[in-house]
């Protein structure tokens, strides 16, 4: 799953009403159990709410007020999830979906958007941070809610 939509201008949360301004309106990645996403844009309030699996790659833009705290401050209340660094073992899946995106960019004729991607490819390590449940459910006899 790709998310597009980058971040443009500089975030404003001390608005309040995070969802106007957000690319997802909220709860994304609500009950997630395995997978993998990228969101190159703002993904909105109360995201990962019951998230057991899966990872979650969401973009930084520091220099627009889109840090790791800006990530936080969109995760729901009771979310169990850590934000992380991202790592080698996540090259290949960034990888993949960067060139995808590239891909569907240049398919609809958004040239210069697609030569972006590039360029994050290149720094990809610097760019993004993953969103991953902070206990991994393995036991399937455990009930989690």
């Amino acid at each position: 799953l790709i998310i597009g939509g980058e971040i443009t201008e500089k975030i404003k949360d001390d608005q309040g009403f995070l969802a106007t301004r957000a690319n997802i309106k909220g709860f994304a990645f609500e009950y997630m159990t395995a997978g993998r996403a990228l969101v190159m844009g703002d993904p909105g309030p109360w995201i990962c709410s019951g998230m057991t699996g899966g990872v979650v790659y969401v973009r930084l833009r520091p220099e627009l007020g889109f840090d790791a705290e800006a990530i936080k401050r969109r995760l729901a209340k009771g979310a169990n999830v850590k934000i992380v660094n991202v790592d080698k073992r996540d090259q290949s899946n960034l990888y993949d979906l960067l060139c995808a995106y590239r891909e569907a960019l240049a398919d609809a004729n958004q040239h210069e958007s697609a030569r972006r991607i590039d360029e994050i490819l290149g720094r990809w390590e610097k760019e993004f941070v993953k969103v991953i449940p902070a206990n991994l459910q393995v036991d399937q006899t455990v009930a989690t809610e």
